[in-house]
C-alpha cells in the first residue's frame, strides 16, 4: 500500500478544511449585492456541494477496511476525486466575486437573462467580469454539472435530506457570461454579449443537425483522395468539428444582429480592429471564422430588416449624419472586399465547409427573427425612436425613454445601445485636432456618454420590472 493511515487521515483533514472554508465564506459573500439572483442561487449550490463532498469524505474514511489494501486504494482514489471537485468549487466562487454589482454594469444582466429564457426555459445568467480580454459564455449548465458530477455519484455517502436539498437547489439552470474587465463601462461593446447568448441558441440547433451525414454528401468527391480514403471516419470527424465551430460563431453573430440591429454591426466592426480581418480558421485559433466574414454575415442578416444599409445614414431614416454615413460606407467597403473568401479557396475543403455553414446560417434568419420576435428591433419606428433617444444624450439626459410621463415609451436595451452608437459616431471625427494632437475633451465626452447610457439601461430595467410587478 502506497499510503498509510496517517497520510490518508491528513488528506481527509485537508478536504474538510477546504469545504469548511467554502461554507464559512458564504456569510462574507452574502454581504455583497449581486447583479442577479443567479449568483445567490449558485452560492447556495456551491455550499451544498461542499457539504456533500465533506460528508462523503467522512463516510469513505470510516468505510475503509485497513486490513484490505484493495479497499484502501479504492476509497483513497475516490477521496482524491473529491479533493479535485472541492478545488473546482473554489474556482466557481470566482464567478460570484466578479458578478457583484460593483463589478458589473447595473441593470445589464437582467435583460440578457430575459433574452436567454427564450432559448432555455427558466434559465438564469451570471454576468461577470474577467481579466482576460475576451467575451465568453460557458455552454454548459453549471448547476447541472454540480448535480451530475458531485451530488449524484456521492448520493449513497450522504443523508437523503442533504441529497434532496442539493438536487432541488441545482434544478435552476445557470450559465456564466463573461466580459473583459477593461470594457466594464464600455457600452459600445455590450452588443457583443448578444453573440454570447447566441451560443445557447446555436448549441440548441446543433442537437438537431446530422453533421456527419451532411458532410459525407458535401465532401463526397474528396473521399477517394489517397490521403483520405483509408481514414474516412477520422476525416469526417475532423471536418465535423470544423463545421460545428464555424456554425457556433456565425449563428451566434446572426442572433446578436437580430437582437441589437445596427449596434451589433458597429460593435463587430470595432472589435474586429484587434485582429487580421482575413485570418483563416485553423487549429491555432480553434477554427474561428474570419472577421471580415463575420461582419459580412451580420450585415446580411441586418438587411432582412433594413433592405438598404445605406439608408441608415440618410435623412429619411433619421439615423444619420455625415460621420455616420462615412462609418457605414467604410463597413460596406470592408465586406465588399473578398480577400477572406479568396484566401479560403486555397483550401478547397475548408472553403466548402465555410460556404455550407454560411449559407445554412443565412437560411435560418427568418427562423431566428421569429424566435426572438419579442426582442428584435422594430424597423417601422426604430429610427424615429433612436433619433429621439439620441437627442436626449445630446442634451445630457439618460436615453431610457422618449417620454418620461408615459410608461409605454420605455426604451429597450437594443434601442438604448443604438442611440448611444448614433451619438458617439456623430462626434468621433473630432477626437484629434488639425495637427494630430489628441483632444482630452473627446475622452470626457466618451465617459459622459457611457455614464448616461449605463444609467439609462438601469432606469429602463427598473421601469420594466415595475410594470411586471404591477
Amino acid at each position: 500500500m502506497d499510503f498509510n493511515k496517517d497520510l490518508i487521515e491528513s488528506f481527509c483533514l485537508e478536504i474538510i478544511s477546504n469545504t469548511t472554508q467554502i461554507r464559512n465564506d458564504k456569510n462574507k459573500l452574502l454581504v455583497h449585492k449581486y447583479a442577479t439572483k443567479a449568483s445567490l442561487i449558485l452560492l447556495e449550490s456551491l455550499c451544498l456541494a461542499a457539504e456533500v463532498c465533506e460528508e462523503s469524505a467522512k463516510y469513505l474514511y470510516k468505510d475503509i477496511n485497513w486490513s484490505t489494501d484493495k479497499i484502501v486504494a479504492n476509497n483513497f482514489k475516490i477521496l482524491r476525486q473529491i479533493k479535485g471537485f472541492v478545488e473546482q468549487l473554489a474556482f466557481y466562487l470566482d464567478y460570484l466575486e466578479h458578478s457583484r454589482v460593483d463589478n458589473v454594469p447595473n441593470g445589464l444582466a437582467t435583460p440578457f437573462a430575459r433574452i436567454a429564457k427564450h432559448i432555455i426555459l427558466d434559465v438564469e445568467i451570471i454576468l461577470y467580469q474577467q481579466w482576460d480580454y475576451n467575451y465568453s459564455i460557458r455552454i454548459t449548465d453549471i448547476q447541472h454539472g454540480l448535480a451530475k458530477v458531485i451530488v449524484e455519484p456521492f448520493k449513497t455517502y450522504v443523508q437523503e435530506s442533504l441529497y434532496e436539498k442539493a438536487i432541488k437547489n441545482m434544478s435552476q439552470p445557470i450559465y456564466p457570461v463573461a466580459f473583459p474587465y477593461l470594457e466594464k463601462n464600455n457600452i459600445f461593446q455590450y452588443s457583443l454579449l448578444g453573440h454570447e447568448i447566441g451560443h445557447l441558441y446555436a448549441d440548441r440547433l446543433l442537437k438537431d443537425v446530422d453533421i456527419h451525414t451532411s458532410l459525407n454528401l458535401l465532401l463526397k468527391k474528396h473521399l477517394n483522395d489517397e490521403k483520405i480514403k483509408d481514414n474516412i471516419p477520422e476525416f469526417i470527424d475532423y471536418c465535423a468539428y470544423i463545421w460545428k465551430r464555424l456554425f457556433e460563431e456565425l449563428m451566434s453573430d446572426a442572433v446578436g444582429t437580430v437582437l441589437f440591429g445596427p449596434a451589433m454591426v458597429f460593435s463587430i466592426s470595432e472589435f474586429a480592429l484587434h485582429y487580421d480581418l482575413d485570418l483563416l480558421p485553423s487549429r491555432e485559433n480553434n477554427f474561428y471564422p474570419p472577421w471580415r466574414s463575420r461582419l459580412r454575415l451580420s450585415i446580411e442578416v441586418l438587411k432582412r430588416n433594413i433592405s438598404d444599409l445605406e439608408s441608415m445614414s440618410n435623412g429619411s431614416s433619421l439615423f444619420g449624419n455625415a460621420q455616420i454615413q462615412d462609418r457605414i460606407e467604410s463597413i460596406i467597403d470592408i465586406i465588399k472586399k473578398q480577400s477572406d473568401l479568396k484566401a479560403m479557396k486555397s483550401d478547397e475543403i475548408l472553403s466548402a465547409l465555410f460556404k455550407n455553414v454560411y449559407d445554412h446560417v443565412v437560411s435560418k434568419q427568418e427562423e431566428i427573427y421569429k424566435h426572438f420576435s419579442k426582442n428584435n428591433f422594430n424597423k417601422d419606428d426604430f429610427f424615429k425612436k433612436i433619433e429621439l433617444l439620441s437627442d436626449r444624450l445630446t442634451r445630457g439626459i439618460p436615453p431610457n425613454t422618449t417620454n418620461d410621463l408615459d410608461s409605454t415609451k420605455n426604451a429597450t436595451l437594443c434601442e438604448i445601445l443604438n442611440a448611444a452608437w448614433k451619438e458617439r459616431i456623430s462626434w468621433e471625427s473630432g477626437i484629434f485636432d488639425g495637427d494630430g494632437s489628441f483632444k482630452n475633451e473627446s475622452l470626457k465626452k466618451r465617459t459622459k456618454l457611457n455614464d448616461l447610457t449605463n444609467k439609462a439601461i438601469e432606469f429602463s430595467e427598473l421601469q420594466a420590472s415595475y410594470l411586471e410587478f404591477k
